[in-house]
């Protein structure tokens, strides 16, 4: 295998194309890094399409097996030096170790005929931290899908990627095109919507989450858009001391659906 060297190579320049979203879409591929998140990746079966490296990832046992398992499923790899992993690398400290990865698109329909008892929308989330974390708690509550509406950030954004830890291939999500004919379906399958509200009249621990629901997610400035809010459900809050005026919303969404999980658990 040659070193690769040079940021000419074809695929080092088609990685860092990659870094702009209007190329990921029209590509319909993402890069992951680190050794956690390729090692999903490849559990996803056929959606990794090249894995870089450089001599750094072979320094622990747990980066050479993944190597290892690479070149047994024959994905194509790439050994690059450090100084182009470093220039590739969203990360201060790369583990040396990224792969281009094809999205695995998952349809509204192919998430509604399962009959789900508990999505989560999300609705205009614009920190890419606080969307990974609410995905990655999400997919510890059994969630059974996730619902991007428009004006949330990036999905493949890296650093939305590098806080999901690799969870993006545990749990179905839509990246939905528009919002009245989603908002639509799920009223028509029988989901009611659970959406925070500070004053809201009850809190979350006063009303029935054991029917099928969707919790929405609202952005950290500005909460749940009006059209959400006209939709039949509950509006609750989430007791706080006095002098505390809200919380983090991805430290709210996990109240909300941990206490759907405590309910349905009772």
């Amino acid at each position: 295998m040659v070193l690769v060297s040079s940021n000419s190579n074809k695929w080092v320049k088609y990685v860092k194309k990659l870094s702009r979203r209007r190329f990921r879409d029209r590509e319909g591929k993402f890069v992951l890094e680190g050794v956690r998140a390729v090692e999903e990746g490849l559990k996803a079966g056929g959606a990794v399409e090249v894995v870089m490296f450089s001599a750094s990832a072979g320094l622990t046992a747990r980066c050479s097996q993944l190597l290892e398992n690479v070149a047994k499923a024959g994905i194509k790899t790439l050994e690059v030096n450090e100084n182009v992993m470093s220039e590739l690398s969203n990360t201060e400290t790369p583990q040396g170790v990224l792969a281009v990865v094809s999205r695995q698109e998952v349809t509204l329909h192919d998430m509604l005929r399962l009959s789900p008892s508990l999505l989560v929308v999300v609705d205009s989330v614009q920190d890419p931290g606080n969307l990974g974390t609410i995905i990655r708690t999400s997919a510890g509550a059994g969630v059974c899908g996730i619902i991007l509406m428009p004006g949330t950030v990036d999905l493949y954004n890296p650093k939305t990627l590098r806080s999901l830890m690799g969870n993006i291939f545990q749990i179905p999500i839509i990246n939905a095109a528009e919002r009245s004919e989603v908002l639509a379906q799920l009223e028509k399958v029988g989901l009611k919507f659970v959406i925070g509200e500070p004053r809201a009249p009850k809190t979350v621990f006063d009303v029935n989450l054991t029917v099928p629901v969707a919790v929405v997610i609202g952005s950290e400035a500005h909460g749940v858009q009006p059209d959400i809010m006209a939709r039949s459900g509950y509006r609750v809050n989430i007791p706080m001391s006095q002098g505390v005026e809200s919380l983090n919303v991805a430290v709210a969404a996990g109240i909300l659906l941990y206490e759907v999980i405590r309910q349905r658990h009772d």
